[in-house]
């Protein structure tokens, strides 16, 4: 008598370059809410991405990455000081791989040493500021020619005369923007006005801030994360990291309470953000790339509703 012997699945064992999902809480970028002026500070910071990882080094905005969020109604005009005060060298490696593969090989962590492009670890911290989306004179916009190096400050003025929206403001150095905005130079800029006010939107602690990007990490040689950041791209196509951040943090958990909350969305990359109403578009804001990362266009700010339901399941009464 013969039996029949199905063979069972494999069990998938943990990898080195695994870290637990939801398993920090969301960090809130702090708000500033300035008068006529502001001096804001490029510095070099150690940066929690992850309670599982060490420290990652980081160029930032007043030592945060988020930067702050900075907030001002229409029509205020606000002088910004950028003062560039880095004190490392470039904090990622950066590396291309030699061709496209599938599945794809750029969004997994760590790197062969011959691949890496040796130049970029030379970077210097030149670096120029750029309000994206913002309606502002040429001569404060932030021209990717019109970067300083540390000890120099950027003088920018801005109008905001404007609707309300969300705008961010990153680096924009000619050539290198891409590696200065994956080192930590990305936040939030919100602009409000009467219109928005009027509308009874969720406010206070129920406005929450949300910066979406995704990272790579440098591995050791026994395939452990070292925290350092990893840019790794393959021919022409764009970066595609393997982990998704929000507000710095890598997949975190935000509780919440059973009610309606706004978000206002930023995103240093290329993302998607619709102002939809919960429930009906929350598989769609989770639909994801090979990166695991919502994909969309940075020109495009919206602010949306929500119900807590719809993205998390961690509710408090």
């Amino acid at each position: 008598m013969t039996q029949s012997v199905q063979s069972l699945p494999a069990v998938q064992t943990a990898q080195p370059t695994d870290l637990t999902k939801f398993a920090d809480p969301l960090r809130i970028p702090p708000t500033i809410s300035p008068g006529p002026e502001l001096t804001v500070q490029l510095t070099s910071a150690d940066v929690q991405l992850h309670s599982e990882l060490p420290p990652t080094p980081m160029w930032t905005y007043e030592g945060g990455f988020p930067g702050p969020v900075i907030e001002v109604r229409r029509g205020q005009r606000l002088r910004v000081a950028w003062e560039n005060r880095i004190s490392t060298p470039y904090p990622a490696q950066v590396g291309n791989l030699p061709a496209i593969t599938m599945p794809p090989a750029e969004n997994v962590p760590g790197i062969d040493p011959a691949l890496l492009n040796q130049p970029a670890a030379a970077v210097p911290p030149w670096a120029v500021v750029h309000l994206h989306g913002a309606v502002t004179g040429g001569g404060h916009d932030g021209w990717t020619d019109n970067a300083m190096l540390p000890g120099g400050s950027q003088l920018s003025e801005y109008p905001n005369d404007q609707q309300a929206t969300a705008l961010w403001y990153h680096d924009h150095a000619m050539g290198i923007t891409r590696l200065n905005v994956n080192a930590g130079l990305a936040g939030l800029y919100l602009v409000r006005d009467d219109e928005e006010d009027g509308l009874g939107l969720p406010d206070g602690e129920f406005e929450v801030p949300l910066v979406l990007c995704d990272r790579n990490l440098v591995t050791a040689p026994d395939g452990s994360l070292t925290g350092q950041l990893l840019y790794k791209t393959v021919g022409p196509l764009p970066f595609s990291g393997r982990y998704t951040l929000v507000n710095g943090g890598i997949w975190p958990h935000f509780d919440v309470r059973p009610r309606w909350y706004r978000r206002s969305p930023g995103t240093p990359r290329r993302r998607s953000n619709r102002p939809t109403r919960a429930g009906r578009t929350s598989s769609r804001s989770r639909r994801a790339n090979s990166s695991g990362s919502p994909v969309s266009s940075p020109e495009r700010r919206a602010s949306s509703c929500t119900t807590a339901t719809c993205w998390t399941t961690r509710t408090t009464a």
